[in-house]
């Protein structure tokens, strides 16, 4: 893999610049959804900000909890810049309370906000998968297929590349996409694509946890996501007086 870039005499980590890059371009997309959908594009940017500073701080925290004796020890780690300290169901859930009750407080309507979000919520899935890439984490498991890739001593599925390509097809299939009539399909289309995709590439993966019986819990976890966001989709569906909501947030009108 490429962990790092040098141009030069500068050197960049390319799993933080394949980050940074899908942010910055996920916020230039969902500006522009942003007004087609009736949102402020500045008061989905403030949004999604506080969203992501939640995933940030919350996903170290909750690492930080759950190894607190190592970071004891060297407390410094604490502001290390390794993304490898980090817990993403943690950073998940920060991200959706805090979004979620600055939401509240502004005044956004539900649907029609994670519609415009969208755009940035599948650029962002994109980046993921191309850092993954670069750093070899998220690595597939042993395999004699012509295909494999030779990773952390072994001849392994190319999973980064799975979950790269999958991305890329989502972000132009239903990110990029524009709105339905009825708001929030676009976005349940989106996760329930997103979670089938999840389905498909654990089945690939060396480094997911199992349950006793040999069940991953990832899969666990996608097929929940999968069932939630279908059944969801089905309600907007066959709700027709939905169709003309609009969103109204307090900010920047």
């Amino acid at each position: 893999m490429f962990p790092v870039l040098q141009i030069g005499p500068l050197v960049l980590q390319a799993p933080g610049l394949f980050l940074l890059l899908g942010v910055w371009v996920g916020l230039n997309l969902a500006g522009k959804r942003a007004q087609a959908s009736g949102l402020q594009s500045s008061a989905l940017d403030n949004l999604i900000m506080f969203m992501l500073s939640g995933f940030l701080i919350g996903g170290r925290l909750v690492f930080i909890a759950a190894n607190f004796p190592t970071f004891g020890n060297s407390p410094l780690d604490i502001f290390s810049l390794n993304y490898e300290l980090f817990d993403l169901s943690g950073g998940l859930a920060s991200a959706l309370a805090l979004g979620g009750l600055y939401g509240q407080r502004n005044g956004f309507s539900l649907w029609p906000t994670l519609d415009a979000l969208t755009p940035f919520l599948a650029t962002l899935t994109l980046s993921i998968g191309l850092a993954h890439l670069a750093s070899g984490a998220a690595y597939g498991e042993v395999t004699s297929v012509s295909w494999a890739i030779k990773l952390r001593g072994a001849m392994r599925h190319p999973s980064q590349i799975y979950e790269t390509l999958g991305a890329v097809f989502i972000l132009f299939s239903i990110g990029l996409r524009k709105p339905y009539k009825v708001s929030g399909v676009l976005f349940l289309l989106f996760v329930s694509a997103s979670a089938g995709m999840s389905l498909f590439l654990q089945a690939f993966r060396g480094d997911v946890t199992t349950t006793t019986s040999g069940i991953r819990v990832t899969q666990l976890a996608a097929w929940a996501v999968l069932a939630a966001a279908l059944a969801l989709l089905d309600r907007r569906l066959h709700a027709p007086t939905l169709q003309s909501e609009t969103p109204t947030p307090s900010q920047d009108q």
